[in-house]
């Protein structure tokens, strides 16, 4: 690639890389014919093998990432003590690499040399047979690790999480020309937790779109998994995406499935789901209806978070309702007993001890308790930072419109621009585009009257249909603000008086 810098740009090489045994493959003319190449290099090491060693070597290929003693066991066909001694061997002749973790060894071959590898799998004919494997071999892992009640166990979630580039590889064949539906769409509904545990919930979006679509095309039955891929696709446009007219209709799908079913665990996540896409439209009566028909559901549960979650949802319905002092009641109900809880609840995306207290904030601050509302929310940034979506919850919900509304305008800069970081890193969309209102609001406070009125004139009309969001009424409301200190009175009562209006429509007190 060096040798290349002194006729193409850079970025030419870069973009080249994708193909690199095709762009690697000149040297220096006096090296020895294996140096001169990279090709060359790869075919003289390769060629020395016997003929099982590089069968069981072009079959690793398929691992785009990291794997286990047990993964390659499973693609190879080998028991663990044969894959050990070869994978040693392997290592010994620099064509894996081996690594440790914790207490576990993993291994990976480098990107050219799987890339060469590969070739060989496909010129073999043998890459739909080690691709099969690979895609059965993790949706049974990831079934067995991420089985309720372990769908939320943090560790054995971040012990996957190395993998996730074996899972996405699997489900590229799974879903191109020579791949499995039915497999693709199994895996995909078992990789689901993982992707929700790291907030991809563009990726699961997409996958779960994509293997529901695919199994109406071979119109393939199976409403266990239809199920489990309906809730997902909901989940993710609901908590990634945020006012979407999908995400209602396929939750509702999710509850007929599961109560034909009898799924208890699915017929909850529907119900959460449902309640929080009730939010997120504005209707708050609505939403509470789900919030107590979810506590009724968990009468009786054998699991103590699902009593939890009934309340938490109570809380946050009639919190928005204005009954603040039933809110206050539901969510120390729900502080109290976060102690006596370990894993994160199966059907909650976020940190619950996080979550918990930035709407307590939310509530303390309505009820007049500033300093308590104030020093929970700068606390509580510290206690989301080990999730995305918590954390730009965390900030979006309490730490941002606190600060603000209190008057201090460093700390509001400073967790404006943070959650902006954030929602761009994560691509949160939900949370993106009022992370922009924010920054202008504070911007315009801050002195810079037109600059921010405008910042903030661009990013609701950006914001679409998701201005008429809950959490928009206090970008607009100190756009109306804005307005008229800025002279644009009309503009500026008319915005004021849709916002009164819309909510005395929804009940949002």
């Amino acid at each position: 690639a060096a040798a290349r810098s002194t006729v193409l740009h850079p970025v030419r090489i870069a973009a080249l890389l994708d193909d690199r045994l095709n762009l690697l493959t000149t040297g220096r003319r006096t090296a020895l014919p294996r140096h001169q190449t990279l090709r060359a290099a790869l075919d003289w090491s390769y060629n020395l093998l016997p003929d099982a060693e590089a069968q069981i070597l072009r079959h690793l290929a398929v691992f785009a990432g990291e794997f286990s003693l047990s993964a390659a066991a499973s693609v190879t066909g080998l028991d663990r003590t044969a894959i050990a001694d070869h994978v040693a061997g392997f290592v010994n002749k620099s064509l894996v690499v081996a690594g440790f973790r914790d207490e576990y060894s993993h291994y990976r071959l480098l990107e050219t040399t799987r890339a060469y590898l590969l070739e060989k799998l496909q010129g073999c004919g043998e890459y739909i047979e080690a691709a099969q494997r690979l895609a059965n071999y993790y949706t049974a892992e990831l079934k067995t690790r991420l089985a309720p009640p372990s769908a939320n166990d943090v560790d054995k979630l971040d012990r996957l999480i190395p993998h996730l580039a074996n899972v996405r590889a699997a489900l590229d064949w799974a879903f191109g020309s020579d791949g499995d539906v039915p497999t693709g769409a199994a895996l995909t509904a078992a990789a689901v937790p993982l992707w929700i545990n790291q907030s991809l919930f563009s990726e699961c979006r997409e996958r779960s779109e994509l293997a529901l679509a695919r199994l109406n095309s071979i119109s393939w039955d199976d409403q266990h998994l239809r199920m489990q891929l309906s809730a997902a696709l909901g989940w993710s446009l609901m908590y990634g995406v945020g006012r979407v007219r999908e995400a209602g209709p396929l939750l509702e799908t999710t509850l007929e499935f599961a109560d034909r079913l009898g799924d208890r665990d699915y017929r909850l996540r529907a119900l959460w789901g449902l309640c929080i896409d009730q939010f997120n439209n504005g209707d708050f009566r609505r939403a509470l209806d789900y919030a107590e028909r979810f506590a009724f559901a968990t009468q009786g549960s054998e699991d103590p978070a699902d009593q939890v979650l009934a309340d938490r949802l109570l809380a946050v319905a009639f919190h928005y309702l204005g009954n603040q002092t039933k809110a206050r009641y539901h969510i120390d109900h729900v502080a109290t007993r976060l102690g006596t809880l370990g894993e994160r609840p199966r059907v909650f995306p976020l940190e619950l001890k996080a979550s918990t207290y930035y709407f307590r904030a939310r509530i303390l601050w309505l009820q007049g308790l500033a300093d308590q509302a104030t020093n929970l929310a700068t606390q509580n940034i510290e206690t989301g930072q080990n999730h995305a979506l918590t954390f730009c919850s965390v900030l979006a919900q309490a730490a941002c419109p606190i600060a603000y509304l209190a008057g201090d305008f460093d700390a509001a800069e400073r967790y404006g621009q943070l959650l902006l970081d954030h929602t761009q890193r994560y691509a949160i969309r939900s949370w993106w585009r009022w992370a922009d209102c924010f920054v202008a609001m504070v911007k315009a406070r801050r002195g810079d009257l037109n600059g921010g009125l405008d910042m903030l004139r661009d990013a609701l009309e950006g914001a679409g249909e998701a201005r008429l969001l809950p959490r928009f009424l206090l970008p607009l409301a100190e756009f109306a603000a804005l307005l008229g200190e800025a002279g644009e009175i009309g503009q500026g009562l008319a915005t004021v008086e849709g916002i009164i209006e819309r909510t005395r429509v929804r009940d949002e007190r």
